[in-house]
């Protein structure tokens, strides 16, 4: 099986998933698939790929350049996050190979959902994280009903269609 990655940042920047995406990338290569991994590059503190990803025959990737926004600039690193979608529509298009792709959590998954799915026509995971209703409405951010149950019933859908599609690879 081939496994197209394609994350909303990169390994060049500290992020909070990195290790997770890492890890999970790692797993999937050692159990004999592989992988293509499509990230973006913004300061460039770190390399790109980690060299235990770089080591493996099985591994390849695409790097997306794309703007450092401080975070105090919300809009603007929005529009920054959308933007690299857009450029990596042209690397998706490549990706004709794959057999799932695997979203990682982020604010403009819209774009990164739809882009993947309709520019490689094959399967598409999304990775939900941070995603806790019970949190947004026990701290009363979120009061109305229907927002609440759209965002359970998006979270234990996704959750337990993911389950349902990695069984068959087992």
């Amino acid at each position: 099986m081939k496994v197209l990655v394609y994350m909303s940042g990169g390994f060049d920047a500290h992020g909070p998933s990195n290790h997770l995406f890492l890890a999970l990338m790692e797993d999937i290569l050692q159990a004999g698939h592989s992988v293509h991994l499509i990230e973006r590059h913004t300061s460039g503190v770190y390399s790109d790929v980690p060299e235990t990803l770089k080591a493996s025959p099985r591994f390849s990737y695409d790097v997306v350049k794309s703007k450092v926004v401080e975070k105090s600039a919300f809009a603007k690193r929005y529009l920054t996050l959308v933007q690299y979608a857009f450029k990596s529509i042209r690397h998706l298009r490549k990706q004709t190979n794959v057999d799932v792709v695997f979203v990682q959590s982020c604010a403009t998954a819209p774009f990164q959902v739809a882009f993947a799915k309709v520019f490689t026509r094959k399967p598409v995971i999304y990775n939900i994280q941070d995603m806790f209703p019970g949190s947004s409405i026990a701290s009363g951010v979120m009061r109305r009903k229907w927002m609440q149950y759209v965002f359970f019933s998006f979270s234990e859908n996704r959750l337990s269609n993911c389950r349902s599609y990695f069984r068959h690879f087992r």
